[in-house]
């Protein structure tokens, strides 16, 4: 069976954690290394997001509506954090955010491991203090990989 490409993305991330636990960075490439992921994290969730809505709306869709939803998602979904990821999924069907924010289905430590990594994405690309390490940023992934599955069975399954 092939992987879906949330599963591919999801499985890129893993490994990248993976291989960076194989070496033993200093003090300070473990800073790098913590940006490092906070950035391909954040980035990663976005697409898997994207490209769910896309999936899920686009299935039965002119090229032009495919097109108009694409550009839509490009435009206006940036910084997945909880708060955008719900406004998002209201946009395209209120039911998906209900289920988003019913937290028997997806509880709130789990999102706020998703806040975690774009919180200090944002911090490190606009200049200020960076304040988790790798562990934390490693952590808060295992929290929000669970989220952007829990994400892809309220869209696909809908």
């Amino acid at each position: 069976m092939s992987l879906t490409r949330v599963e591919e993305l999801l499985k890129e991330i893993d490994d990248t954690i993976s291989n960076i636990q194989k070496f033993n960075p200093s003090a300070l490439e473990r800073d790098y290394l913590a940006k490092f992921l906070a950035v391909f994290i954040s980035g990663t969730y976005e697409v898997c997001i994207k490209d769910m809505i896309t999936q899920k709306i686009c299935s039965t869709c002119s090229q032009e509506a495919i097109l108009l939803v694409e550009n839509y998602l490009y435009e206006h979904f940036r910084n997945p954090t909880i708060v955008n990821i719900g406004e998002l999924l209201s946009k395209f069907n209120s039911k998906w955010n209900d289920d988003f924010n019913n937290p028997h289905i997806i509880h709130n430590i789990l999102k706020s491991g998703v806040d975690l990594i774009v919180e200090n994405k944002n911090h490190f690309a606009h200049g200020q203090p960076f304040n988790a390490t790798l562990y934390d940023i490693t952590e808060a992934h295992k929290k929000g990989k669970e989220v952007i599955i829990k994400l892809r069975e309220i869209i696909l399954n809908d």
